[in-house]
């Protein structure tokens, strides 16, 4: 499963060989992705994250079972193995660039929210990758800062 979001960028570019502009382009999206990873994808696993994604609520008799079973109703969490899969060094980050357009994409391996979902059952996939709007004005600080920052460490090189 691959979270994706799509930025437009129209700061500040040095003048300097492709390749050195698409290795500063991959490395803000890697910092993009690994801010997501450590800031943004915890959330999910919260109260305020479901508030914050506006995710489809739980039957009540699916909250009974899981507080009666589990003794939690926390988001996501049924017994904590998807939720450790996520959140550890399983989820892959990888950055791409080329001279017309750069993405970073987060591989989370969680087969668990693969689970096809029905007309009561919500979509755990799309529930986990969605981007809120309230997220991506953050994230893209994130990776203008980033930017910038790697910019002018490509000038002061050349």
């Amino acid at each position: 499963m691959i979270v994706k979001s799509r930025f437009k960028y129209s700061g500040f570019t040095p003048k300097a060989p492709a390749r050195e502009l698409n290795n500063a382009r991959r490395s803000s999206y890697q910092e993009l992705g690994e801010h997501f990873f450590d800031v943004n994808l915890p959330l999910r696993f919260t109260f305020y994250g479901v508030k914050l994604l506006g995710l489809q609520s739980r039957t009540t008799k699916y909250q009974r079972r899981k507080r009666k079973e589990k003794g939690h109703n926390l988001p996501f969490v049924w017994s904590g193995t998807t939720r450790a899969r996520v959140l550890s060094s399983l989820t892959r980050i990888k950055a791409a660039a080329t001279s017309n357009k750069s993405h970073v994409a987060l591989t989370i391996n969680a087969p668990a929210l693969n689970l096809r979902a029905s007309a009561s059952s919500p979509n755990l996939r799309e529930e986990i990758t969605r981007v809120a709007d309230r997220e991506i004005g953050p994230l893209e600080r994130v990776l203008l800062k980033a930017m910038e920052t790697n910019f002018i460490k490509l000038e002061k090189a050349s």
